[in-house]
């Protein structure tokens, strides 16, 4: 169960992933090229690990900050689809967090109807011992049969 330490409006200091990435840049913490995918996976394992808390504020989130030099600006795709749509702003984030539910989804459907199939399979097998039972049931009823008839038989004989 998720229980926020903050109210998202209460903590306008947090950092985006976006400025994350600017000041992992800037700190040149390493020598690879990042972006904000890179941050949001890296966030999402130690979210997983509960080392860190990822707050989310309900209006969506508004990264004012610009990048602190030129050479710092995210020129990757989804920069450039950016720039050619000012009409409609591409939110990765909420495109990776659609991706991930998308996944989840997935993976409990699959979970879902494996359980079924289990179940299914074991209300086969029990059916087929409960045939079996009475299988077995009505053949020593038979030969019970067999055996009275056999005696009857053998006393008339007598």
């Amino acid at each position: 169960m998720h229980h926020p330490v903050y109210a998202a409006s209460r903590t306008p200091t947090f950092l985006t992933p976006n400025r994350l990435v600017q000041m992992v840049k800037a700190a040149k913490l390493t020598a690879e090229k990042i972006g904000t995918k890179e941050v949001m996976e890296c966030m999402r394992a130690l979210e997983l690990d509960g080392l860190v808390e990822i707050v989310k504020p309900m209006g969506g989130i508004i990264d004012d900050a610009a990048p602190l030099s030129d050479d710092d600006a995210d020129d990757g795709p989804a920069a450039k689809r950016r720039k050619g749509n000012d009409e409609e702003p591409i939110d990765e984030e909420a495109e990776e967090r659609a991706a991930l539910r998308r996944k989840e989804k997935e993976r409990r459907a699959r979970k879902k109807e494996k359980e079924r199939r289990e179940k299914a399979k074991a209300k086969k097998k029990k059916e087929k011992k409960r045939q079996k039972k009475k299988e077995k049931k009505r053949k020593e009823k038979e030969r019970a049969k067999r055996k009275a008839k056999k005696s009857k038989a053998s006393c008339i004989w007598k």
